[in-house]
């Protein structure tokens, strides 16, 4: 699957937010859409297409999210 290539993203957007919120959805459209949103809302965001993604990048960001 082409998630599995590109398993983690992270967008840094002008935050009006402390937090890093990591979006985590097999489903590409949805993933897209929430992860759209939440920037929109000024939040920075990190995304993940699997668990095993997500497990990566919350290890690799759990100081910040």
């Amino acid at each position: 699957r082409s998630l599995d290539r590109a398993p983690l993203s992270v967008t840094v957007a002008a935050s009006d937010h402390s937090a890093l919120i990591l979006v985590v959805d097999d489903d590409e459209g949805l993933l897209t859409l929430m992860a759209d949103a939440l920037v929109a809302d000024r939040y920075e965001i990190a995304t993940a297409a699997s668990a095993r993604a997500a497990r990566i990048c919350f290890n690799s960001l759990k100081n910040r999210i």
